[in-house]
């Protein structure tokens, strides 16, 4: 039995990349990357350099390295997610204008130091296609600076140590992401069909032959009955579930139809009083649009689910019913492709 999902096609899959604009914008070079851990977890780590002097002898030269764990609402890599990173480098700045209120003195003052902190965040992530998206972020925390004073920008004299705590915003980001990988395709488990044993029956007759003198003979004889005939039924399933969703909707768009075939069917083989049913093999699939983990997971649920309802339908027949994950439906993804296409045959 196979089950569709009616959901976004732009998934994204394995190793990303990314650019923060904002960052870019200031003139900072920085480069991402995020690998999914599991169906809704991601690590993303992220570094900043910036080593030039600007005019009238501004400067903001830093390093940071910035990594992250971040759990997303749904699917890993794609919609809202919520973050929590932790940040550290060193800097080198003098005569710019900080927000926020940090190092108000660095219109007369340069500062050298060393920085660490950490905070929370919220984002969200668009995926244009395949390869491309875009995320964005913000996130609050707290960051410990310790820092060298001196007196001007360059080769001032040196003035005292010092240390700031800052609480605000960690982070701000709107970046640009390209995404690596390709998708694999993973064959479907063929079901086996069920067959039960068959029992040895032991006759024994008697037989009086009456002579001169009364003889019993005893004649045993080995009876194997003929092997039951196997009828192996199979009904095909449309399913649709909302996107990431396993929960059957018997009333949610043309579920009522297809339920109401594989009930025919059971009822069908439940009505023949020379029919016997043994197994139930519920197979599920999910479509290939997420990655290869998700999908078997998700093909698993969506099994389970439609065999607890088949099991609220038939309490007799619930020790029966065996779900087998078939993970991503590549057959049913070209079948569709085809028809869209009148690919002929």
């Amino acid at each position: 039995m196979k089950a569709q999902e009616q959901s976004d096609k732009n998934v994204p899959e394995k190793w990303n990349i990314k650019s923060n604009l904002l960052y870019d914008a200031t003139g900072t070079i920085n480069l991402g990357f995020e690998l999914p851990l599991a169906e809704r977890w991601s690590l993303d780590v992220s570094g900043n350099y910036n080593c030039w002097n600007w005019k009238d002898n501004r400067k903001w030269k830093h390093w940071m390295a910035q990594p992250e764990v971040r759990l997303w609402t749904r699917q890993a890599l794609r919609g809202h997610f919520f973050a929590l990173h932790a940040l550290g480098g060193q800097y080198n700045i003098g005569n710019v204008h900080f927000p926020f209120g940090l190092f108000k003195d660095l219109r007369d003052y340069r500062h050298d130091g060393w920085y660490a902190g950490g905070g929370i965040g919220y984002g969200y992530r668009w995926n244009f296609s395949r390869r491309w998206g875009m995320e964005a972020e913000a996130a609050v925390g707290y960051v410990r600076f310790d820092y060298k004073s001196y007196e001007c920008f360059t080769c001032g004299e040196f003035l005292n140590n010092g240390t700031r705590n800052y609480v605000g915003p960690t982070k701000l980001a709107v970046s640009l992401v390209y995404r690596f990988g390709k998708k694999a395709r993973r064959e479907a488990p063929v079901p086996v069909p069920y067959i039960a044993p068959v029992d040895t029956v032991y006759r024994t007759d008697t037989v009086f032959i009456e002579k001169r003198d009364t003889v019993v003979l005893r004649e045993e004889v080995k009876e194997v009955p003929a092997a039951p005939v196997i009828i192996t039924r199979s009904e095909q399933l449309h399913l649709r579930y909302k996107q990431g969703n396993s929960d059957i909707l018997p009333t949610f768009s043309t579920n009522a139809g297809e339920l109401s075939r594989v009930r025919a069917m059971i009822d069908e083989v439940k009505s023949d009083k020379d029919a016997q049913i043994k197994r139930i093999v519920v197979l599920g699939y999910a479509s290939p649009e997420g990655n290869e983990d998700s999908n078997l997971a998700l093909s698993t649920r969506r099994a389970t689910g439609l065999r607890n309802y088949l099991a609220s339908q038939y309490p007799a027949l619930a020790d029966l019913l065996t779900v087998v994950p078939g993970g991503e439906d590549w057959a049913g993804l070209l079948e569709a492709v085809e028809k869209d296409l009148l690919v002929p045959e």
